[in-house]
């Protein structure tokens, strides 16, 4: 079975460990699935925003999609 978007979120949950980074940053993470009109959201620990964007991006299927990535605190 595939690495998902879902076990990314669930890896990083910022809401059941602490942060695995020196910097603790938090992002709120938030994918629509085209397909089946599914909304994931997860708050993940990362050390840089252009990190998390890229991670999240690289397990994108072809129906889902960004719709935002923004600092929480």
């Amino acid at each position: 079975m595939a690495y998902e978007v879902q076990d990314y979120l669930a890896d990083y949950n910022a809401d059941t460990q602490g942060s695995p980074f020196s910097n603790e940053i938090k992002f709120e993470v938030v994918v629509i699935n085209d397909c089946t009109g599914e909304t994931i959201v997860g708050v993940v620990w990362g050390e840089y925003y252009e990190d998390v964007v890229q991670d999240v991006a690289d397990l994108l299927t072809d129906c889902q999609f960004i719709e935002e990535i923004i600092n929480v605190y």
